[in-house]
């Protein structure tokens, strides 16, 4: 799981670093295959701990799908951060990640916090959008809070 997740790391830090030569397109590509690896190995769906981590790339790709005209899909994936979100707090709740995909069954890991810092992280998903530092950011989040099923998005994450 951690070679997982430095693979992913290396593909965002190259699609996030590269400002001339990949298009919103190719950058929304990039990290939704990222995410992709995750599933490979987890093709239960169980993350265990990754679902933060998980849940912060999409993040990320919910700003590229928007320049990519995909809007719709923009606020489907900030949907998916939050539910993986959620799945990672049930995983913080039991104390330690366990995997139950094939590849994975006999893996256990610790957690990277507390519950009481899993429910902040969640409740202000919103103002961390979206999560990663780029060049984009002020002029998509003002275009996305002025959708609004921004707001409905941030509603939920205060329920």
């Amino acid at each position: 799981m951690s070679l997982i997740r430095a693979c992913a790391q290396l593909v965002i830090g190259i699609t996030t670093g590269d400002q001339q030569h990949l298009s919103a397109h190719d950058k929304a590509e990039n990290i939704a295959g990222a995410i992709r690896l995750f599933h490979v190995v987890c093709a239960d769906g169980n993350l265990g701990r990754h679902h933060a981590y998980v849940s912060s790339l999409e993040l990320l790709l919910s700003a590229y799908l928007w320049l990519d005209q995909r809007k719709d899909e923009a606020f489907a994936t900030l949907e998916s951060a939050r539910e993986n979100f959620l799945k990672f707090i049930k995983v913080v709740e039991t104390g330690v990640a366990r995997y139950s995909a094939p590849m994975v069954r006999l893996a256990e890991e610790g957690l990277p916090c507390d519950i009481d810092l899993a429910w902040q992280d969640y409740r202000t998903m919103a103002e961390d959008w979206p999560w990663y530092n780029i060049p984009e950011k002020k002029q998509v989040k003002q275009e996305m809070q002025a959708d609004p099923r921004w707001a409905q998005w941030v509603a939920k994450l205060q329920e």
